[in-house]
């Protein structure tokens, strides 16, 4: 049977090459055609007397294989759906161990198996990995070793969490597989992970020395004999303590439901106890269990199939401009300016970056080098590389200096008349072909665009703080902003690999609007009199990245006040809008401006590390009594829900143009529910009519701001979801 994933070899002593190789795709992953194939390949190995043994390896440079194809994973359920539309639970189950029990038979095939790693070895990669009987990688410190399964809400599906285990012991393992932490060669050789580590020309030849001398073909773990090293929660005391303390670590860690994490560590403990093929069997039905979830289909949704896709997307859009972006001049040498501008030299780019204030502008170099030097401390950069990047960031309060750039993006404070002030001088020194960008995160780009000359060469680069590491920008066009000026603003978003969303203009946009909600409800309960400390807790448990007091300070209050300033100016305004502008106010006129100057809502210590919850919050805001205190599920209702809300009335507004946007701008931009994949797969998740009716009694209790939006009344209606209706794509 011929294979198209995997070329197949036998030297003259023997030696079988299987090299994985799965056609168009930039690494190898598993597919239904690699499973075939597999499944032939070892088959030959074990019943093919001439074969002595086999080397498992990669035609492709850089990777051994990256795991499960995500794309797939819709295809994994409709094999298992019935006529009625259910899912046979066993059928699921037979089709998500069969990856597992190619990996058994391949470690039970009665000839002697090396890995020789030549690429990154991920997931189901490193489980076959596991499964052979040696393992040799490459000397390459590009290659990753590690299962980061759990990083998409899935967990090792083929072995993983028994042999790792087996190999190393639970102690070492139960960190590995519960952070998804990825390994350097020399590291997992530390660890034992693998058992040696060569030059990368050598491999091939060293691995067939090791299968020609006189290897094993049985694994520790089917010897009568074989013991977990370090012990078992059977005859070893401290690895129960280790269970304890592991699920304190999840506790640490997660933000909102994260079963894989606890499916895991269930698996361990569980397959620990158990022969290896028994606990094989344990590990399935929990992956399977997983796999089953909503959540985890509409995270990987939108990580991985939908990210991709808007990344492509826009490299479509910029392939229609020819000529090169070369330099970019940069508006404000704030902390955003600063973050643009390592950004673009790191890009290649060469980059002016202006400020009418002297004093910021000399500041900012320093503030540059002392952020370089920190990674370079950290082992991340190279001196010569940030030398280089250095040398290409000219910094003046020159405004003369950006004439010939190709892109000029302001970065200055967020305030109208500031912003309109600057494109309005830059604008009169750069030529007609120069696209003008601003960074605004709240004023209209169409009113922005009025202080350019050429409004069809302006357009909104909402980038994201830290920009050096922020993957989103949030693309607004303005109402005379040209198809040329978009395509030019994708080519910078691609060439400096962040992933764009494009948006409608408006105030607020959309990731602001939105976002800005969460800060607001929660500034109306501390004027409700709601405990500060509750609303931070039940935030960060509801799967919010970060509680919405500590963002405001983060944020410094005066800041959060201009925004919602700015978006006022454009029209919106409300009771509720007024309440929370009271509570921040009042903060202002105390002087607690947020982490800047060690009080806000929180005391900061000296370091600015958090200290505690400001004990004046209770007098300044009258709080409620213990008896009054609203629960925990109402307090996480509204700080989530009044989210939702806004999201879904972006999309009726056509502010932003599918649920998928929603999501990818939601987790990306503010990590709105990363757990579930964004505000509209968590709609999906939950049930529209149940959603609904949660809104209902939200909006009877706290207002209609939390009005059931009409698109959710007809998705509910008619039985339908936003990822199974017209406009989801």
């Amino acid at each position: 049977m011929p294979m198209t994933t995997i070329d197949f070899t036998v030297d003259p002593d023997g030696v079988a090459v299987v090299n994985i190789n799965v056609p168009d795709r930039p690494v190898n992953v598993t597919t239904p055609n690699f499973f075939d194939d597999f499944e032939h390949a070892i088959s030959r190995i074990a019943n093919y007397p001439s074969i002595v043994g086999a080397i498992i390896t990669s035609s492709k440079a850089g990777s051994f294989m990256a795991g499960g194809d995500l794309t797939n994973m819709g295809a994994l359920f409709s094999s298992a759906l019935l006529p009625n539309g259910q899912i046979d639970i066993d059928r699921l189950l037979v089709t998500c161990t069969r990856f597992s029990d190619l990996c058994r038979k391949l470690e039970t095939c009665g000839k002697p198996t090396i890995s020789a790693i030549n690429g990154s070895a991920l997931g189901g990669g490193l489980e076959i990995c596991l499964s052979s009987h040696y393992r040799m990688v490459a000397d390459d410190p590009k290659i990753k070793l590690g299962l980061p399964e759990v990083q998409v809400g899935l967990m090792p599906g083929a072995g993983g969490t028994q042999r790792l285990p087996r190999l190393i012991g639970l102690p070492k393992a139960l960190p590995l597989l519960i952070d998804g932490t990825l390994l350097s060669p020399f590291e997992a050789l530390n660890l034992g992970i693998i058992d040696a580590v060569v030059p990368a020309q050598n491999l091939l030849s060293k691995a067939k020395a090791w299968i020609m001398r006189s290897p094993v073909s049985q694994q520790p773990w089917d010897d009568r004999k074989f013991r977990f090293p370090g012990g078992t929660t059977q005859n070893n005391p401290s690895i129960m303590q280790l269970f304890v303390a592991g699920n304190a670590r999840v506790k640490r860690k997660e933000t909102g439901p994260t079963p894989a994490p606890r499916a895991i560590m269930s698996s361990l403990y569980e397959g620990s106890l158990l022969p290896i093929v028994d606990a094989l069997t344990v590990e399935s039905q929990y992956f399977c269990k997983l796999a089953m979830m909503s959540q985890t289909t509409s995270k990987i949704r939108t990580l991985f199939l939908e990210k991709p896709a808007a990344q492509k997307r826009a490299r479509l859009i910029a392939s229609t401009v020819e000529k090169p972006i070369r330099k970019i001049g940069i508006l404000g040498a704030g902390m955003m300016g600063s973050g643009l501008a390592i950004a673009c030299a790191m890009a290649g780019i060469e980059v002016v970056l202006v400020d009418r204030n002297s004093e910021i502008a000399a500041q900012a170099k320093s503030k540059l080098t002392a952020y370089l030097d920190k990674q370079i401390s950290r082992g991340t950069l190279n001196p010569l590389t940030t030398k280089q990047w250095l040398s290409a960031i000219l910094i003046t309060d020159e405004y003369g200096h950006v004439g010939g750039a190709d892109v000029i993006i302001e970065a200055v404070f967020e305030d109208r008349d500031l912003k309109s002030d600057v494109i309005k001088k830059v604008a009169t020194i750069v030529g007609h072909g120069t696209v003008i960008a601003s960074n605004t995160s709240t004023i209209p780009i169409s009113d922005l665009a009025r202080s350019c000359e050429r409004p069809e060469r302006f357009i909104g680069l909402h980038f994201f703080s830290p920009v050096e590491k922020m993957d989103m920008v949030e693309t607004i066009r303005g109402r005379e902003t040209s198809d040329e000026t978009t395509a030019i603003a994708m080519k910078l978003v691609s060439i400096l690999k962040k992933t764009p969303i494009i948006v409608s203009d408006s105030p607020g946009f959309y990731t602001s609007r939105c976002f800005e909600t969460y800060l607001q409800e929660s500034l109306l309960m501390i004027a409700e009199g709601v405990s500060p400390a509750l609303v931070e807790n039940v935030a960060r448990f509801s799967g919010m990245p970060m509680a919405p007091l500590a963002l405001i300070d983060t944020l410094s209050i005066d800041l959060a006040q201009s925004i919602a300033a700015q978006t006022k100016r454009a029209g919106e305004d409300s009771v509720d809008a007024r309440a929370a502008d009271d509570v921040r106010d009042r903060m202002l006129s105390l002087g607690r401006l947020g982490r800047k100057v060690k009080k806000g809502f929180y005391d900061y210590l000296d370091d600015g590390s958090i200290d505690s919850i400001w004990g004046g919050l209770a007098s300044e805001f009258i709080a409620c009594d213990d008896f009054t205190q609203p629960s925990a599920d109402i307090v996480r209702d509204r700080l989530i829900y009044r989210q939702v809300v806004e999201c879904v009335q972006c999309l009726e507004e056509d502010i932003i143009h599918s649920p998928a946007d929603g999501d990818l701008g939601a987790v990306l931009g503010w990590g709105f529910l990363r757990g579930f994949g964004g505000p509209f797969s968590y709609l999906d998740c939950i049930g529209l009519p149940a959603a609904s009716a949660k809104l209902q009694q939200l909006e009877r209790a706290y207002g209609n701001r939390f009005q059931v939006p009409r698109l959710i009344c007809d998705l509910a209606g008619s039985n339908s979801q936003f990822f199974s209706a017209g406009h989801a794509a």
